[in-house]
């Protein structure tokens, strides 16, 4: 097994896929169209340098770092919420299932989670309970 330059990773890979119909797939299927035809990159968010703000070159021999994009979109939305596209993906599981055991398995497998602890966080935020009155 390859090191992983002091990134720590998952011994197992998932085999979890998102169909491209899915809303959450459009935008970046979209995207990746646009830096395919128009950059003609094998990366979806190709390194680069800015030039004195008024453009760009592509370095299409690696990814952008993941400091770097965060820094970028964070300056285009202080308030950006980058795990919006998770958290609208187990509120969709857990709202399917409702409060029960199915579903925290459910939240974990989608959002392909290491613990069962984590995946009742969503399950206990987006379910909500009714009550007969």
């Amino acid at each position: 097994m390859a090191k992983n330059k002091g990134r720590s990773s998952r011994k197992t890979k998932s085999k979890k896929g998102v169909k491209l119909t899915s809303r959450y797939a459009k935008i970046i299927v979209e995207f990746w169209r646009y830096v395919k035809d128009k950059l003609q990159t094998g990366y979806l968010f190709p390194a680069g340098t800015s030039l004195f703000g008024e453009g760009y070159v592509v370095d299409d021999s690696q990814h952008i770092g993941e400091r770097t994009l965060l820094n970028t979109v964070k300056q285009l939305n202080p308030s950006v919420w980058t795990h919006l596209f998770r958290e609208l993906k187990g509120a969709d599981v857990t709202k399917q299932y409702g409060r029960s055991l199915e579903s925290v398995y459910q939240v974990k497998d989608a959002l392909d989670l290491e613990s069962e602890q984590i995946a009742y966080h969503y399950v206990k935020r987006f379910v909500v309970n009714e009550m007969k009155i």
